[in-house]
């Protein structure tokens, strides 16, 4: 929360987007993490380790999205 109100209060300051994302990915959401890395890379699109980040948050993302589309696909985990 202190973290989003100093955002509004300076949202220049980038130190801010990168420490809500780093947040968002220690508590395993990526998709917000992900959107707060975009946000640097836009001011600061050289940014090597905001790139790092951005790419360990989706790739996490597409490995939650191939377990889920196996558990689908696969018919032991299905009920009924």
């Amino acid at each position: 929360m202190l973290l989003e109100r100093l955002l509004c209060g300076y949202p220049d300051l980038l130190d801010v987007p990168m420490s809500l994302g780093l947040n968002d990915q220690r508590l395993r959401r990526q998709d917000e993490g992900a959107r707060e890395f975009q946000r640097v890379l836009k001011a600061d699109p050289l940014n090597a380790k905001v790139h790092l980040d951005l790419g360990l948050s989706l790739c996490q993302l597409r490995t939650q999205a191939n377990r889920t589309k196996n558990n689908f696909a696969d018919p032991s985990l299905r009920s009924g």
